[in-house]
């Protein structure tokens, strides 16, 4: 009853046969038929997202959208598969993309790729399958492994494919700090970077912001120099922890570590105020929650399949799953519970099963309050599924 409320106009239905609730994890069971077909068919994922996207973007606007990628780790024996060492960890996996509104942190689409497939060589085909489906991008955040010049000029609409004509994305990202632009930048700006007219406040913390203009491969960019100056003091502590007492110091190398510890810098397309820069790039923990939830709540992980057929179809019933429970999130805020509480209340909301009905029992006090929230009518008699 609760979820036939969540679930918008797109028909889910035929493709969930039954969703149980363990604790305060949502789960679904899947009728072999309907497995099976989700196993054979891919069309039934494009139609999903067909009608999930003009559900929620029925005039085709301009979106903002925030990009990121996690590691599925799993030994199971198919192509996609493999050995990928990521932020420093190896390990088998698969990689699952999602892409996610900046302004309401709900999740639009995903794709998955070989554990082995680098975040940087993802993002053309990435806009190419959200502009498949209509979706006009008018802004992009995306996260250092995906900054390269062709990613640059693509995002420009000047790559080698639309030799210049393409759709422009405004965008904001963070620069590596192993790039020569990087190091470049630093060195000709970091070192006057303490000054009060680049000083800001931000959450308690003291930090600098430096905004210059930018040659990114021939198209004008701006770069932000940012030294959060309690992270500094604190790397620089810690670092010369490590190496007082381990030996003769190379004081040249010493200084050149000490003198590069807390700084970030973002590079934007688009002219943004130093106060903004931030708070808009920290957006992007929109899209670490919606991992948390897929990962922690709707069963994303472990991966219990062995075809990649199976895979698939995991992925896209978790993908519905997070889409229930962010959305029950947004539905309950104001109202002393989350979505994980309410379903853990909701638990006692018992029925009793006759051959032909589902009646409904009494309601406890807070289930009431859940159903009051939502604008929940709850009923007194349910149909059997498949009888009238």
């Amino acid at each position: 009853m609760l979820l036939s409320r969540l679930v918008f106009t797109v028909s889910v239905r035929p493709i969930v046969s039954r969703v149980i609730l363990r604790g305060s994890t949502l789960r679904y069971i899947i009728s072999d038929p309907i497995w099976a077909h989700l196993n054979t068919y891919e069309k039934i994922q494009r139609e999903f997202f067909k009608a999930y996207l003009q559900h929620f973007y029925p005039n085709n606007p301009n979106i903002a959208i925030l990009i990121d990628s996690t590691g599925l780790p799993n030994d199971i024996n198919i192509p996609i598969t493999t050995l990928s060492t990521h932020n420093g960890i190896t390990s088998n996996e698969s990689r699952l993309l999602l892409v996610v509104d900046q302004k309401t942190g709900m999740p639009l689409f995903f794709r998955y790729n070989a554990g082995n497939i680098v975040d940087v060589s993802t993002l053309r085909a990435t806009i190419a399958e959200l502009r498949a489906y209509k979706v006009h991008i008018a802004h992009a955040l995306i996260d250092a492994g995906y900054y390269s010049e062709s990613n640059i000029r693509l995002l420009y609409g000047d790559d080698a494919e639309t030799k210049g004509e393409g759709e422009a994305i405004a965008f904001l990202t963070r620069l590596g700090s192993h790039l020569k632009l990087y190091k470049s930048l630093l060195l000709e700006h970091g070192g006057d970077i303490v000054q009060a007219k680049y000083m800001l406040l931000r959450r308690e913390r003291l930090v600098y912001v430096k905004r210059v203009e930018v040659d990114l491969f021939g198209h004008v960019g701006f770069a932000h120099i940012v030294l959060d100056r309690a992270r500094r003091e604190d790397e620089v502590y810690r670092y010369a922890r490590s190496v007082l007492g381990a030996g003769e110091l190379d004081c040249a190398e010493v200084d050149g570590v000490m003198g590069s510890v807390g700084f970030c810098i973002f590079i934007s397309s688009e002219c943004v105020e130093p106060g903004e820069i931030l708070p808009l790039y920290y957006t992007r923990q929109a899209v670490e929650q919606v991992f948390d939830v897929g990962k922690n709540y709707v069963d994303l992980l472990p991966l219990r399949v062995h075809s990649e057929g199976a895979f698939r179809g995991h992925l896209l019933l978790s993908f519905i799953s997070a889409v229930v429970f962010l959305s029950l999130n947004r539905l309950l805020e104001g109202s002393g519970f989350s979505a994980g509480g309410a379903f853990v209340v909701l638990r006692n909301q018992k029925c009793k099963v006759f051959d032909d009905c589902v009646l409904v029992k009494e309601a406890t006090k807070k289930v009431n309050e859940i159903y009051e929230k939502l604008g929940i009518d709850p009923p007194l008699r349910l149909p059997v599924c498949g009888k009238k």
